[in-house]
C-alpha cells in the first residue's frame, strides 16, 4: 500500500473525494398510512398495500438492486398492531 503524506496547508485545502466504489447505505422503512401500508424509499411512498407483510415483502424486493450493487441497505418497519389485525410479526 502506498503511503500519502500530505503538509499542514494540503491538509486544510483537500476536498473530501467519494471514491467510486464506495459503500452507500439505502434506506427502506415499512410505514403504515390510514388503512393501508407503504414503502417509503428516497422520499418516494409506493402504492398502498393492504397488510404490513405486503409491505415488508415490497421493502425487501424494492432493496435487492441497492445491495446487487454493493449498498448498505437498512430496513425499518413501524411498530405492529396497527394495520388491524395483521398476524406478522417484525
Amino acid at each position: 500500500m502506498d503511503e500519502i503524506v500530505l503538509t499542514a496547508t494540503e491538509m486544510a485545502s483537500a476536498q473530501p473525494v467519494r471514491k467510486a466504489n464506495a459503500t452507500q447505505t439505502e434506506m427502506f422503512s415499512v410505514v403504515a398510512h390510514g388503512d393501508h401500508w407503504h414503502v417509503l424509499h428516497d422520499g418516494q411512498r409506493n402504492a398502498p398495500l393492504s397488510s404490513r407483510r405486503a409491505a415488508f415483502e415490497a421493502a425487501v424486493a424494492a432493496a435487492l438492486p441497492a445491495l446487487e450493487a454493493g449498498h448498505d441497505v437498512t430496513l425499518r418497519t413501524s411498530p405492529a398492531g396497527t394495520d388491524g389485525g395483521d398476524a406478522f410479526e417484525s
